[in-house]
């Protein structure tokens, strides 16, 4: 769908009004550091190392524990969820405009070896977070918010292609 300047007006007005509601009601969207912490100490148990850092490698048993994990955390959000062929986590929240662009958020919850447990799901988890404030305040943006977390399948995917 082409997106001509009319159109993105027409998005930054429902925005507008978006922000307004929010003034207006005195929703306070509020994170709850408490589920973040949970959640990076629970992913950080998937780990193939005990003691030193965390190591969870793609497509390894830990990496499966992590991605259940994800999964279950985003379905109890209220979004919908499903995981492509290569493992690619897909939760999507449903925006008011179906024909709008997506705002796409996550990252990678693999990690180096004895990597550190913020190193991926940092941006997993937060991700998460944001999807759990909007479910839990019957927020609905105009946009889709569509969280994607996946492991360094990414790079082997390029890697076979060159």
């Amino acid at each position: 769908m082409k997106f001509t300047l009319k159109k993105m007006a027409g998005m930054a007005k429902d925005n507008d009004k978006i922000f307004k509601t929010i003034h207006e009601r005195k929703i306070k969207m509020l994170t709850k550091v408490e589920r973040i912490q949970k959640d990076i100490e629970s992913l950080a148990q998937f780990s193939c190392v005990e003691g030193i850092g965390c190591t969870r490698f793609t497509y390894t048993k830990e990496f499966r524990q992590a991605a259940d994990y994800i999964i279950s955390e985003m379905k109890a959000a209220g979004l919908e969820v499903r995981e492509d062929p290569v493992g690619i986590i897909i939760g999507r929240l449903e925006g008011k405009n179906p024909n709008a662009p997506v705002i796409m958020t996550g990252s990678h919850f693999d990690t180096v070896k004895t990597g550190g447990r913020f190193d991926g799901p940092a941006g997993v988890v937060t991700a998460l977070e944001t999807a759990r404030v909007l479910h839990e305040e019957g927020f609905k943006r105009a946009l889709t918010t569509v969280l994607n977390n996946y492991g360094k399948k990414m790079k082997i995917l390029k890697d076979r292609d060159e």
